[in-house]
C-alpha cells in the first residue's frame, strides 16, 4: 500500500493539515472524517485509491489533531 505524505497548508487565520496519497496526475478524491475519527479511519482506503490511479486528500477537522486555528 503507498504511504501517505503528510503536508499543510496555512492561511492567514488558520493551519490546516491533511494526508495526501496516490499519483500526482491522478483524480483528486477527498475524503473527509467525522467526530471523534481522524484520516487514519481511511488508511485502508487511501491505500486502495491510490494503487488504482486516484490521489486522495485526506484533511484533519479543524482544531482537531494537527489542524490549528492562528
Amino acid at each position: 500500500m503507498p504511504s501517505a505524505n503528510h503536508r499543510s497548508v496555512e492561511t492567514e487565520t488558520l493551519q490546516i493539515a491533511y494526508e495526501e496519497a496516490g499519483p500526482t496526475d491522478g483524480k483528486p478524491v477527498i475524503m473527509m472524517h467525522g467526530f471523534p475519527d481522524d484520516p487514519r479511519i481511511w488508511d485502508g482506503v487511501v491505500g486502495d485509491l491510490a494503487q488504482r490511479g486516484y490521489r486522495t486528500f485526506t484533511p484533519y477537522l479543524r482544531l482537531w489533531a494537527n489542524a490549528v486555528s492562528q
